[in-house]
């Protein structure tokens, strides 16, 4: 289905947002 894909890819960007966020931040 569709909307689990979709949700599914937005979690991923989530997730990846939130590590190079961190990863700059502690470095």
């Amino acid at each position: 289905r569709d909307d689990i894909h979709e949700a599914f890819l937005s979690l991923a960007c989530g997730i990846i947002c939130w590590r190079r966020l961190r990863n700059l931040s502690l470095s």
